[in-house]
């Protein structure tokens, strides 16, 4: 299910909802003036917009999103997430972003968004001014151009990890026949008798050393400690253990524990060895749910180089 609706949806409901990196939509209900005999030409404009972009998204609308959807907490939140990620990949590029039922925000200034409201007709005006160009396309955008634009971005991710895979190959490809290059002559050298042997030692010692080169360029991954004996189940048969989803420096680590607190879950913040952190979630299961639970937090909040692991 998608978050327009289910913003729309809860802002009806409660007339107010907060999103992270934009800020606040709300409604104000007004009465029509009886004095205006046509009430057509009556401007009614109940959902306003405040900009405020250090303002957390309302926990109680994640919890919305958990009951109206059936998903696990943890995934509501990855869709708020990529639903808002999605949202501001757009207005960057100028490209206005329509909230089903809400309304449209577009990108005026640097770190500035405009709204217009979804029920709002604003009056034609004549004018080359940029601002009113953006204002009247906005109002022309509907819901095939949140499906265009939404097709785009996941075409550019397509085409990001193609370009990566084809380097991986022209890498690999390179490796090879250098590889075979080297094979060559030192299968060239080996016939030239024991006047030639040092030159062929030479080779192999200089391949040896390009190979190191090579191996010495990948990616160092932290590695995750022994883990020790799962405790003792409680009465009900359940264990407590952490599920560790990051270990960085200390500024990072705070960080995405301070994000991680946002979301209602439990984590804890703590020294892993020398200038590292680590993040870690703590969980109450079944010992035989505890693997599962650890592969669902690490989809849920992947860290590139690093696998979530558990710690008793």
């Amino acid at each position: 299910m998608k978050i327009s609706p289910l913003i729309a949806k809860y802002l009806q409901e409660n007339k107010s909802v907060s999103l992270e990196g934009f800020g606040r939509f709300y409604l104000e209900n007004k009465d029509m003036d009886a004095n205006v005999e046509d009430v057509k030409h009556q401007i009614i404009n109940p959902i306003h917009y405040d900009f405020l972009p250090n303002i957390p998204t309302d926990p109680a609308f994640i919890n919305f999103i958990v009951k109206e959807t059936g998903k696990i907490r943890p995934l509501a939140i990855a869709d708020l997430e990529t639903f808002i990620s999605l949202a501001k990949q757009l207005l960057n590029i100028s490209k206005p972003f329509v909230i089903e039922g809400v309304g449209t925000l577009i990108k005026t200034t640097p770190g500035n968004y405009e709204f217009v409201p979804g029920n709002y007709e604003p009056q034609k005006i004549n004018t080359d001014n940029e601002r009113d160009k953006k204002l009247r396309q906005a109002k022309e955008v509907n819901r095939e151009s949140e499906i265009r634009y939404s097709k785009n971005y996941e075409e550019n991710q397509k085409g990001n990890k193609k370009d990566l895979m084809k380097k991986v190959l022209g890498a690999l490809t390179l490796f090879l026949l250098l590889g075979g290059a080297g094979w060559a002559v030192y299968h060239f050298i080996l016939k030239k008798g024991n006047t030639n042997n040092k030159t062929s030692n030479a080779s192999i010692v200089t391949n040896e050393k390009d190979t190191s080169k090579t191996a010495g360029n990948t990616t160092a991954v932290v590695a995750p400690p022994v883990v020790k004996t799962a405790p003792k189940p409680d009465s009900l048969g359940n264990i407590s253990y952490k599920v560790v989803v990051r270990i960085t420096d200390s500024a990072n680590a705070f960080k995405r524990y301070k994000q991680l607190l946002d979301y209602k879950e439990k984590v804890e913040f703590s020294r892993y060895k020398d200038t590292l952190y680590k993040v870690a979630i703590l969980v109450t299961s079944l010992p035989q749910d505890s693997a599962r639970i650890r592969a669902k937090m690490q989809e849920v909040y992947p860290t590139t180089g690093q696998q979530a692991f558990i710690e008793y």
